[in-house]
């Protein structure tokens, strides 16, 4: 018994220590991410405003996809609004084209169900993007319930449009703060991370040969920019619209 329980106490330090150890690590402040958090939560506020106001439904779908959205660059930022916009309309009109075929039906509403899930299910595996999948499989596992409502079709059918188009208000306010924020503060979306850890390292070596040491906020910052590399700006260069030659530079210089 006294061995179980020097077990199962050491089982429960461990466990509480790697969650401590885990969370210090995944919450730790690195360089830009204040700002990234207070644009999110504006973002999610805002949208949250608008649909209060106007009294848009499924309100909760548009701070979502307000939180979703790829924040990397201005460019990156759109591309990845119109992509789930692409998803969220594509599902809303598999929903719309196929619930007409089966809706008189007991039977067949119940296999549109499992076909429907095992479609959502597939898209997440099959697709790279897992914000893109994301935003396929949403309206399919939202709207689904509100087709087994006893009402009249055009209300649910209303509400299948406003699932979608609430999530669509989302993205494009959340396009919209981002790309007002990137115009107050104008940077090459490539060049600026870059200048930001050259000049974490000249304050390394500043400290090195000034006091012999490094202090402790300069550590952070190398360490936190160590652990992100260099594949964020490496996806910025592979979707953007500069000549051959400038990715290839500055793939080099990366």
């Amino acid at each position: 018994m006294a061995t179980a329980a020097q077990t199962l106490g050491y089982s429960q330090s461990f466990t509480l220590s790697w969650l401590r150890d885990f969370l210090k690590e995944e919450l730790a402040p690195y360089p830009g991410r204040v700002g990234t958090v207070a644009r999110m939560t504006f973002s999610a506020t805002l949208v949250m405003l608008l649909s209060m106001i106007f009294r848009i439904p499924y309100a909760f779908q548009a701070a979502i996809f307000a939180l979703l959205i790829v924040r990397e660059s201005p460019r990156a930022t759109l591309w990845s609004a119109v992509k789930l916009s692409i998803g969220l309309i594509a599902s809303t009109i598999y929903v719309l084209l196929t619930v007409p075929l089966i809706i008189s039906d007991p039977m067949l509403h119940f296999l549109w169900i499992v076909v429907s899930f095992f479609i959502a299910f597939y898209v997440l595996s099959a697709i790279s993007d897992y914000v893109t999948a994301i935003s396929f499989t949403v309206v399919i596992s939202v709207v689904a319930p509100l087709w087994d409502r006893h009402v009249i079709a055009e209300n649910n059918v209303e509400d299948t449009l406003w699932v979608c188009f609430g999530s669509c208000i989302g993205l494009a306010v959340t396009a919209a703060v981002e790309l007002i924020v990137a115009r107050r503060k104008p940077g090459d979306e490539v060049v600026s991370p870059l200048a930001q850890r050259l000049l974490a390292v000249r304050d390394m070596f500043t400290g090195l040969a000034e006091h012999g040491a490094v202090d402790e906020a300069t550590k952070k910052n190398l360490t936190q920019y160590v652990m992100l590399g260099t594949s964020g700006e490496r996806r910025t260069l592979r979707r953007s619209d500069y000549s051959q030659h400038y990715r290839a530079q500055m793939n080099a210089v990366l």
